[in-house]
Parts: structure tokens; C-alpha cells; sequence
């Protein structure tokens, strides 16, 4: 008999160090049988804008070359585990290995990038015995012993204490930036194919967003509330 279930978590949208920076509601909802299907995506909303290059220069400390050495699974909510169904998160660690571009407008209080970032990047969904993998859109899957491009920043967007956390990221194959994941961001698309040299010329030529422009040394996610900011009307007398 089939059986719809709706699963809703506040859960972090990326995990870094250990820490949870910033959380939103993912909302999954499937349909499931007598087996749980191989894959499910799953859509949410990023802390901040992601989508294209532009928002990688604007909301982006450090774009990096990094290596994805491990992953771990993250136990289910023990309400989960009770109920029979849940989600299981998936935790990688990635090494920075070459810093390919580092905004010309950091704040002195920004700090090089770390050797190692821990993220989270999708998980499994389970009911009974079985599992599916479960992949974020705008997120791939990053295979453990594979080189990703990843979007660093540094910020507060979850109260405390300023931590690294992970804007954007995509595949590097053969030394050349590609976009053939179907999760893949319109960004990656649109530099699929561009070697780390010419990413690092396409970075440098981007202009960051101009409602953003005057805000590029502050927390980025007051920048990203300034510039998402409807402009006061003006009365008129």
C-alpha cells in the first residue's frame, strides 16, 4: 500500500567545523512504496544568493580548489529512529588545497581560509530498512576522493561567533570546471569547461552586485539584507 509522507526538519543548510551556522526549513516530501527509491532531490533555500557568478564574487570570500577526503553519517532524530522514517545527514571533510580567487574587498577581519572544512552535503532518507540517497539542488553530491571548486566565506549568520561556511560549490575534472551534475548551479554552468586559470580571470572581471557594492567589508548576510532591501519611497510634498 503506498503511503505519502511528508517529512519537515530545521535542519542547517551547511555545517562547518561542527557548527551549525545557519538553519532553514527543508521540506521533503515523497511517496513511498514497498521499497524507498534509489535517490530523491530535495529543494531549499541557501543562506545567501548562490546562484551566479556574480553572487560568488558578491557573497564569497575565497574561491578554492579543495579535495573531499571522508564522509560521516549523521544519526537520525531519535523521534525519527521511533517513527521508522527520517533522514540520515551526510558530513564531508574537505582540504583546501589552492586558493584561486580571494576578494579584493575582504575585511581585515577575515582570516586565510582553513586546511580543512567540514560541510554538510545531503544525506539518506530512511524508512524501515531501506534507504534512498537524498541530493540538495544546488548541491551535488561530492564524491569522496574527488576535486570540487568551492565558494568559501566568512560570516555570523547564526549569532555567534564568525565561522567558515560554504557559499557554493561544483566539480573539477581534468583541471577544468564542470557542470555536468544535474544539481549543478547556474554559475557552474556558466563556467563548465573553463580551466582554474581562466575561472580565476572570470572572478577577477565580475563586478559584485551594485545594490551590494557598499556594503562588501560587512557580515555577509547584512550585506545580503541591505541590498534585498525595498528602497524607501519618497513622499511627495
Amino acid at each position: 500500500m503506498s503511503q505519502i509522507s511528508t517529512m519537515s526538519t530545521r535542519r542547517p543548510w551547511f555545517l562547518v567545523a561542527g557548527l551549525t551556522l545557519v538553519c532553514g526549513f527543508l521540506v521533503l516530501t515523497s511517496l513511498i512504496k514497498d521499497e524507498v527509491p534509489d535517490a530523491f532531490t530535495a529543494h531549499g533555500v541557501p543562506a545567501l544568493p548562490n546562484s551566479s557568478v556574480e553572487d560568488w564574487v558578491t557573497y564569497g570570500d575565497y574561491v578554492a580548489e579543495v579535495s573531499v577526503d571522508s564522509e560521516s553519517r549523521i544519526p537520525a532524530l531519535p523521534s525519527e529512529v521511533k517513527r521508522g522514517e527520517g533522514l540520515i545527514e551526510r558530513s564531508v571533510s574537505l582540504s583546501v588545497s589552492n586558493v584561486v580567487w580571494a576578494r579584493p574587498t575582504l575585511a581585515s577581519s577575515v582570516p586565510s581560509p582553513p586546511p580543512e572544512i567540514d560541510v554538510l552535503n545531503g544525506g539518506w532518507v530512511f524508512h524501515g530498512n531501506e534507504e534512498g540517497r537524498l541530493v540538495v539542488d544546488g548541491d551535488p553530491w561530492m564524491e569522496v576522493g574527488s576535486t570540487r571548486i568551492a565558494v568559501l566565506t566568512y560570516g555570523r549568520l547564526h549569532g555567534g561567533d564568525p565561522s567558515w561556511f560554504l557559499l557554493a560549490q561544483t566539480s573539477l575534472r581534468s583541471g577544468m570546471v564542470s557542470s555536468t551534475e544535474p544539481e549543478a548551479l547556474p554559475a557552474a554552468s556558466s563556467l563548465s569547461g573553463k580551466s582554474v586559470k581562466q575561472l580565476k580571470t572570470a572572478l577577477r572581471s565580475t563586478e559584485p552586485n551594485s545594490q551590494a557594492a557598499g556594503d562588501m567589508k560587512v557580515d555577509p548576510l547584512v550585506r545580503w539584507e541591505r541590498a534585498s532591501a525595498e528602497p524607501t519611497p519618497i513622499r511627495k510634498r
